[in-house]
C-alpha cells in the first residue's frame, strides 16, 4: 500500500518501483484523530517529511503577536509538508493539527537524506520534485499577494 501511495505523490511520482520500495522501508503510516498534533512549532528534533493521504490538516502558527492567536491553512490530500525543515535542518515554523480523522505517511528525514546521497540519480529526481513543489507554492503565494494588493488598492 505504501508504495502505491508514494507513487501518487508529486514528490515521488517519477521514481520506479524499486526506488519506491526502498523509500517505503523508512516510511510509517500514522492515523490521526481530530485535534491530534503531528508537529510542534519550533521543534528542531524532527526533520521528517509528511504526505497527507486522506483527511485534512491545519497549519497553525502562534509566532507573530501582530496577528490573531492562530493562523490556519488547510493541507489537502496528497500534499507533502515538512519539506522546508527537512531541507534546511531548521526549526519547524508552525504546528500541524488534524482537522477530523486523517491518514499521513511519515518519511524519515535522515533516511531520505541518506537515500539521496547513496542514489544520486534518483536523489536528483527527488530534489527536482521538491524544487517544483516549492516553485508552485511561491507562484500561488505571489498570486495571492497580488489579489490582496489589488483588493486593498495599495
Amino acid at each position: 500500500m505504501l508504495i502505491e501511495q508514494l507513487k501518487q505523490s508529486s514528490l515521488f511520482q517519477r521514481l520506479d518501483t524499486t526506488a519506491l520500495a526502498d523509500i517505503a522501508t523508512f516510511c510509517k503510516l500514522i492515523e490521526l484523530e481530530d485535534g491530534d498534533i503531528l508537529l510542534r512549532e519550533n521543534d528542531t528534533e524532527n526533520n521528517d517529511i509528511f504526505l497527507l493521504l486522506s483527511g485534512s490538516l491545519e497549519i497553525v502558527s502562534n509566532r507573530d503577536e501582530n496577528i490573531s492567536n492562530e493562523v490556519a491553512i488547510s493541507v489537502h490530500e496528497k500534499d507533502i509538508f515538512g519539506e522546508i525543515a527537512w531541507l534546511t535542518g531548521q526549526r519547524r515554523t508552525a504546528s500541524v493539527r488534524a482537522h477530523g480523522t486523517s491518514l499521513v505517511i511519515r518519511i524519515d528525514g535522515r533516511s531520505l537524506h541518506n537515500f539521496i546521497e547513496d542514489n544520486p540519480k534518483t536523489g536528483c529526481s527527488i530534489l527536482k520534485s521538491v524544487a517544483l513543489i516549492l516553485s508552485d507554492r511561491v507562484k500561488a503565494s505571489n498570486t495571492l499577494v497580488k489579489q490582496i494588493l489589488w483588493n486593498s488598492q495599495i
